[in-house]
């Protein structure tokens, strides 16, 4: 649409990026599997999608002072629905999967209305997670379709097909690159970077990830600046490598194995068209310390 088209900004914060990704919609974790650190329903889930959209717009139209953003970048990353690619996930979630997307898909429209309702104009990326594709074992030919995230974004799309404030940019491929204000993004899902099991955790199958992504794209002449991702539901931010936190929270698999603890977090940060990245926040969707009893 002509509105994203790159020009001169002048007195101009930026734009505000609010990273959503690994909602995983549908799924249910008890509290006294978690040592009552956590729990996660649909209730919940709401009320989180609540304070994420409030929040947000209180950041960035109440704490700043005087800002002027010429549209809000709202990337959709992947695992937002549950799916049933494990036997326990089809024998816990609250509900079958198809009735998950239709309440995924009107909670999203809800926050895109509300987001339209402060900022006007939305650009939205989409990339497709693990937990949504349709075979038990991941699939390389045709993963992005045979995947009911794809289904979703697709869905969304044609919700908003007649409105030009809103424009979606759907992957196709594993990963998509995109520019804000001169800052290339490129934005996966993070399914694909393997380990993780050292002191060092996440970061280092993270940091792995991003140099091979960097020779790739050198070579394909397909440059980023920065990695955005998720998949890993912890929240970690080191400039050249965003990591997005989780909408579900620590769960029993996080327990058994031993991984750090982190609240419900998504990434929200501003991206200014002369110093890049200016302002970064994790969005906390529980207090701290909060207990499930």
């Amino acid at each position: 649409p002509d509105w994203f088209i790159e020009r001169e900004h002048q007195s101009n914060h930026g734009v505000p990026t609010l990273l959503c990704s690994d909602w995983h919609w549908g799924e249910t974790v008890e509290a006294r599997q978690v040592n009552y650190v956590n729990a996660f329903n649909k209730e919940i889930a709401e009320k989180r999608v609540k304070r994420l959209v409030a929040k947000t717009i209180n950041l960035m139209l109440v704490h700043m002072a005087k800002p002027k953003y010429d549209y809000l970048c709202l990337p959709l990353l992947g695992d937002m629905d549950s799916g049933n690619i494990h036997e326990e996930l089809r024998e816990t979630n609250w509900a079958p999967i198809n009735i998950c997307l239709i309440e995924l898909r009107d909670t999203i429209i809800w926050m895109i209305d509300e987001f339209l309702n402060a900022f006007k104009k939305l650009y939205v990326p989409c990339v497709t997670g693990n937990h949504g594709r349709m075979d038990r074992k991941p699939r390389f030919k045709n993963a992005s379709y045979d995947n009911f995230e794809f289904l979703l974004y697709e869905m969304l799309r044609h919700h908003y097909k007649g409105n030009k404030a809103v424009h979606f940019d759907i992957a196709e491929s594993s990963e998509l690159l995109y520019d804000v204000c001169g800052t290339r993004y490129l934005a996966v899902h993070g399914d694909g970077f393997k380990g993780g099991s050292g002191i060092a955790g996440a970061l280092s199958p993270m940091m792995i990830g991003r140099a091979r992504k960097k020779e790739s794209a050198m070579a394909t002449n397909r440059l980023f600046d920065v990695m955005i991702h998720g998949h890993w539901h912890f929240h970690r931010n080191i400039g050249d490598i965003i990591s997005n936190g989780s909408l579900k929270g620590f769960d029993e698999y996080a327990l058994k194995n031993s991984f750090q603890y982190q609240a419900p977090i998504q990434a929200l940060w501003v991206t200014h068209p002369d110093y890049g990245i200016t302002a970064s926040w994790p969005v906390y969707l529980e207090a701290k310390g909060e207990r499930y009893r």
